[in-house]
């Protein structure tokens, strides 16, 4: 997730995943344009064949492809997470005093990506110890790691005898 703004009232965070986007959009977009040119061509069973695959490549695209946003705003004092793709939209609200912390949390399985590091996701902690995932998949994203601390220092209080006290 990367910062998109952080003021003292605000602090936005989006994920977009790019990537993603473009390593199954484009050989979806591909293989359709491909099952068009050979059902022109007269070859249908290879077309059905090109359309089978660029239509599982579009459903791939629908569940996989999501756009997350994480507003915290203490002007209407509310944490709200949203998460949208082809699927629809989903969000919650959350009251921004109980957000204890953030943290960066392991996939349970133990899963690791292709170059060894583990996966992991940034969440929030409430006061209750409730865990809120800002994003739906664990990932190896750095900008994950700088969102977490964005989050910890934008959370910190500013000064006084509360923050010297949260340090320890």
């Amino acid at each position: 997730m990367q910062v998109i703004e952080k003021t003292s009232s605000r602090l936005v965070l989006r994920a977009r995943p790019g990537l993603l986007l473009l390593l199954i959009g484009g050989p979806c977009l591909v293989l359709a344009l491909i099952a068009l040119a050979k059902l022109a061509q007269g070859a249908t069973e290879e077309a059905g064949k090109a359309a089978l695959v660029a239509a599982l490549m579009a459903l791939a695209f629908a569940v996989f492809v999501r756009w997350e946003e994480v507003i915290f705003d203490r002007a209407t004092g509310d944490v709200l997470i949203t998460s949208r793709g082809l699927l629809g939209r989903r969000g919650s609200r959350h009251p921004l005093d109980a957000i204890r912390s953030a943290r960066m949390e392991s996939d349970p399985d133990g899963d690791r990506s292709k170059s060894g590091k583990p996966l992991a996701r940034p969440v929030l902690v409430t006061a209750e110890g409730r865990v809120l995932p800002l994003r739906w998949a664990y990932t190896v994203d750095p900008s994950d790691d700088a969102a977490v601390s964005a989050i910890r220092a934008w959370l910190a209080p500013q000064g006084g005898k509360k923050g010297r006290a949260a340090k320890r």
